[in-house]
């Protein structure tokens, strides 16, 4: 019964879409009692942020919303049970977009886990290529691209596989990421990916070779 009591209690017109109250769960963001009784670790107004984000699902359609705002929620729910920031009143009124811009904010300036470059960043033709190298830069990558760029920190950090973003060289608009992982006899193409984890342009395969061919050359 508390499971179906705590958005009521938190003041939600409406329940939760049923992911979002599941990433509420995942998260930490409540406790229980002996009495059974349910204690939810978030403002009020934090919550019902929560009913926008449900909103978006209609508005940007199923699996984009799942690949960006559902996995961004669950994020920022557990960015606030583990370092508790504060929201001013205009925060709050202001919604999901100063929310998420403060989420940002804090992975920015966060201490990063960093590892050394292989190619650095190039231009090539159209595109401009960037190496990630540290923990920020992946987290940001894919909280902007809206996909799981971030959960390769660690095999990045232990040098067995490789990030780039791919952007367009004149005005940097994110592309694709390109994902190189570590085999014993050099460098091979993994991963890549667009938004919502969509398939990029067969024209990235131009992309790939190069990246391919410049680690080869490092070797």
């Amino acid at each position: 019964m508390a499971y179906l009591n705590w958005q009521a209690d938190a003041g939600l017109k409406q329940p939760l879409d049923q992911l979002m109250a599941t990433r509420v769960h995942e998260s930490g963001c409540l406790t229980y009692a002996k009495d059974g009784s349910c204690h939810i670790l978030l403002d009020p107004r934090l919550a019902c942020v929560g009913e926008e984000v449900s909103g978006l699902a209609a508005e940007e359609g199923r699996e984009e919303w799942y690949w960006g705002h559902l996995r961004h929620w669950r994020r920022v729910l557990e960015w606030i049970v583990d370092e508790q920031p504060h929201f001013d009143r205009n925060q709050y009124k202001a919604g999901w977009s100063a929310i998420f811009k403060r989420y940002q904010d804090w992975v920015r300036s966060c201490p990063s886990v960093t590892w050394y470059p292989i190619l650095g960043s190039f231009r090539f033709g159209e595109w401009w290529i960037k190496e990630l190298t540290n923990s920020s830069e992946l987290e940001l990558e894919s909280l902007r691209m809206h996909h799981c760029a971030a959960t390769y920190i660690d095999s990045c950090s232990e040098g067995e596989y490789l990030m780039f973003s791919v952007e367009d060289a004149e005005h940097h608009k994110p592309m694709a990421t390109r994902g190189v992982k570590k085999k014993k006899n050099g460098w091979s193409p993994d991963q890549v990916k667009g938004k919502f984890n969509s398939d990029p342009d067969p024209e990235f395969g131009d992309v790939t070779h190069e990246i391919k061919t410049r680690l080869s050359k490092d070797v």
